[in-house]
């Protein structure tokens, strides 16, 4: 019997003190999520407030013995943490305010321990809820190549959810003008139209500006960037050598403004002159021209759209002209003066067959005579030489090289010049080979000058005591008959001082005295 009723008050006590350290009751029925979310159909967006309750009144799970002392709510699959709840009239209750994060779920639920002296209690409640914390991201892309010459340039904006609230303001440009917005749910586009032909473009989409099914407004897009470049490139065309050049070949320079390719020299046109082989990458090419002949005119074309900068083709280059010159002036020596003159000084015309520069008095070599001052320009020049005598042969000399033309070509060496001074008067001898007396009828008179003359006249010729007769040589020799005008007389041959005699130098030169012959005329007796 003592056995019996020491089994009996073991059993009593084993199930009074396992009453004493039961943990607290906790029923899912009695959590309840009290908040309801600003998305479509109450689902919890970010901002949104999510307060949950444990209902431990007496008329929910009544926990008096031992008393719950705390309790935590996890709101984990909310995206938050664990949140101490505060108790009112047996009502625990915690918040969490939704931040952005990783989460677009449905049946979403807290989870709450309750804790009392003898431990704890944790159950999840079952309201099932949906949170969305995932802000929209977008991507701002176009289907134009970067660089283009696209005008408009369309931007496609996608969302990588559907949106609304999207409108053509929420988009930033610069660059360009914005047009023909289109678009909904994750898909729009935009046409910009670039400022100039040249063009950095940049659009935006900031965040906050649309919003999807729970509200949750999107995050900011990347900047998008892209160059448009509509304008031509110009090409230039030059050559370091000076205009005229007596350069072969001559290098002949293209620049263009940007980077092309495509050039090739067939589509060089060249006229007066034959092209070699094309050099050079990106903005800037060579070309050597060999000049068709020495004096030529090189004219160099470049049509449009030859080349490309990879989006537009070339303008048409301006036509570039260079003269080559590669003859050497020719010089010719003369003078007006006759050959031979009696002139002093004797002006020496100096002439090329071009224009030229760099000839000095010093380059002109003159025998027989003085230089004076050298005068003239381009193509005509002109210098004095007084003869050193009377009678002189005076030469006048150009070497090769002394005067330059345009083109840096230095001129041949002139043919020698020749000219006979001769300023000495002729003399003038009269005779006969009669002797004096003499009774010969007609008297031949002898008249010798001491150098070729021309010009004498009988009738320059004066005679008393007789009768002239016809006038007969040339050069230095000359004869006149003179008959007696009675058997006894004196006669008298007299050259005028005044008579102008011209020498076969073409010469005029006056006589300085009479000269005068007497005869004595007897008629012989037999």
């Amino acid at each position: 019997m003592n056995k019996n009723i020491n089994l009996s008050v073991l059993v009593i006590s084993l199930l009074f003190y396992g009453n004493l350290i039961a943990q607290p009751n906790v029923t899912d029925g009695n959590i309840t999520i009290t908040t309801m979310g600003s998305g479509q159909g109450g689902a919890f967006a970010i901002g949104d407030m999510v307060t949950a309750e444990w209902d431990n009144s007496s008329s929910g799970d009544n926990n008096t013995t031992p008393a719950v002392t705390s309790v935590n709510v996890n709101f984990g699959q909310f995206g938050g943490p664990i949140i101490a709840a505060s108790e009112s009239s047996d009502i625990w209750t915690a918040s969490y305010t939704i931040v952005a994060g990783t989460i677009d779920l449905t049946n979403r639920n807290v989870i709450v321990s309750a804790t009392d002296g003898t431990g704890t209690t944790t159950v999840p409640d079952d309201d099932n809820k949906t949170v969305d914390n995932i802000r929209p991201e977008v991507t701002i892309s176009s289907s134009e190549f970067d660089p283009t010459s696209a005008t408009p340039i369309t931007i496609d904006i996608v969302f990588d959810e559907a949106v609304s609230n999207f409108v053509s303001a929420d988009i930033s440009v610069s660059g360009g003008a914005k047009s023909g917005f289109t678009g909904s749910g994750t898909t729009y586009a935009v046409d910009v139209t670039p400022s100039s032909s040249e063009e950095t473009i940049t659009v935006n989409v900031a965040a906050g500006v649309a919003d999807d099914d729970v509200g949750n407004t999107n995050n900011a897009a990347s900047q998008f960037t892209i160059e448009h470049d509509s304008k031509k490139p110009s090409v230039t065309i030059s050559s370091s050598e000076s205009d005229p050049t007596n350069a072969s070949p001559i290098t002949i320079d293209i620049v263009f403004d940007e980077s092309v390719t495509g050039l090739m020299a067939s589509e060089i046109v060249v006229t007066g002159g034959t092209k070699g082989a094309l050099s050079g990458i990106g903005a800037t090419y060579a070309i050597d021209v060999t000049p068709s002949s020495s004096e030529e005119t090189i004219t160099v074309d470049i049509a449009a759209g030859v080349a490309t900068d990879g989006l537009n083709t070339s303008n048409a280059a301006l036509t570039f002209t260079i003269d080559h010159d590669s003859k050497k002036p020719s010089v010719t020596i003369s003078s007006l003066e006759f050959d031979p003159t009696n002139n002093s000084p004797i002006q020496i015309d100096i002439v090329f067959d071009e224009s030229v520069s760099g000839l000095m008095a010093s380059e002109i070599d003159v025998t027989g005579g003085t230089k004076g001052s050298l005068s003239g320009s381009g193509t005509t020049y002109a210098i004095d030489v007084t003869p050193s005598s009377s009678e002189v042969t005076i030469t006048v000399d150009i070497s090769a090289g002394v005067a330059g033309d345009n083109a840096g070509n230095t001129n041949n060496v002139a043919f020698q010049f020749t000219i006979e001074h001769d300023s000495q008067k002729p003399s003038i001898t009269i005779s006969s080979l009669e002797p004096d007396p003499t009774n010969s009828s007609p008297i031949q008179i002898d008249i010798v000058f001491d150098e070729s003359i021309s010009g004498l006249m009988a009738s320059e010729i004066d005679v008393t005591g007789g009768t002239k007769g016809s006038l007969s040589g040339i050069g230095t020799t000359y004869a006149i008959d003179v008959t007696p005008s009675s058997s006894e007389v004196t006669k008298q041959s007299i050259l005028r001082p005044e008579l102008q005699l011209t020498v076969s130098t073409q010469t005029t030169q006056p006589l300085n005295l009479p000269l005068t012959m007497i005869a004595n005329h007897q008629q012989l007796q037999h």
